[in-house]
């Protein structure tokens, strides 16, 4: 029995190696070769060996992330990214530093940001003792780093709310859920922090749902489903959604959705 544990490039200290950034942005003129470079460390007492690979990903329609060979998807730069070496070993106690190239197009009329994504995995699993021997457990690291490349003057855009609704369900028991659709109408990858907050329109409770991490493709659309937390009694509730975005620093980027519910 393998078991992977797959990182996205967040230092895990448990795990003994640490790779940064997660996400890497790659600029330049049509034609040029650019770099940047990954730090990595080992804090372990044994060495540990990566292959080095390339993927295509994006996102569905609730954010979760989907993968294919290079070149599968449109906007992929998985091809034009090029590696000084297929693997790499990392001794206890040290660090590397890893440069990551990238060949920019020549000749593109698309201005739409392109990604891939960049996988370490261990090549040596080593088991791990476990209570039942006979399991045979062993567990491999691998991590995967973002690449993404923004043509100059590629449009920025905004996130947008497109739909915001509430519904109650009986699946065994009641649920009580919000369903938001919001839209990136630019040309790059976006992240944002989507913020609830309740009001109770009888007593004037405030009630603050846990803020949502949100990543978004260009020119796409995304459904986020947020349940009630179990406090929201029943009455009539004014909501009010924050989509809080940090792709365009030039102007204010908090969009404000409103709506008036009944809760059973």
């Amino acid at each position: 029995m393998m078991l992977i544990c797959i990182f996205t490039g967040i230092q895990q200290s448990y795990c003994q190696i640490g790779i940064s950034p997660s996400r890497l942005f790659f600029e330049g003129k049509p034609g040029e070769t650019v770099s940047q470079v990954l730090s990595l460390s080992n804090s372990g007492t044994r060495p540990f060996e990566f292959a080095l690979s390339l993927k295509d990903w994006k996102r569905d329609s609730v954010g979760g992330k989907i993968y294919e060979v290079p070149g599968k998807f449109p906007h992929s730069n998985a091809k034009q990214v090029k590696l000084n070496e297929s693997t790499i070993v990392i001794n206890p106690g040290e660090s590397k530093k890893v440069s990551v190239y990238m060949e920019i197009p020549k000749f593109s009329t698309d201005s739409t940001s392109t990604n891939s994504i960049l996988y370490f995995t261990q090549t040596t699993a080593e088991p791990q003792k476990t209570e039942n021997p006979a399991i045979g457990i062993k567990v491999a690291y691998e991590y995967g780093i973002q690449l993404f490349y923004t043509p100059y003057g590629t449009k920025t855009g905004d996130l947008e709310f497109q739909e915001f609704s509430y519904k109650e369900a009986l699946s065994g028991k009641q649920k009580r859920q919000l369903i938001i659709k919001y839209k990136n109408t630019g040309n790059i990858n976006k992240t944002a922090m989507l913020k609830i907050e309740l009001t109770n329109q009888k007593t004037g409770e405030e009630i603050k749902i846990t803020p949502h991490d949100l990543a978004i493709m260009p020119q796409d659309t995304q459904l986020v489903y947020i349940d009630l937390p179990e406090n929201v009694t029943s009455g009539d509730y004014l909501i009010i959604a924050m989509l809080d975005s940090d792709s365009n620093p030039n102007h204010n980027n908090i969009k404000v959705a409103k709506k008036t519910i009944h809760v059973k």
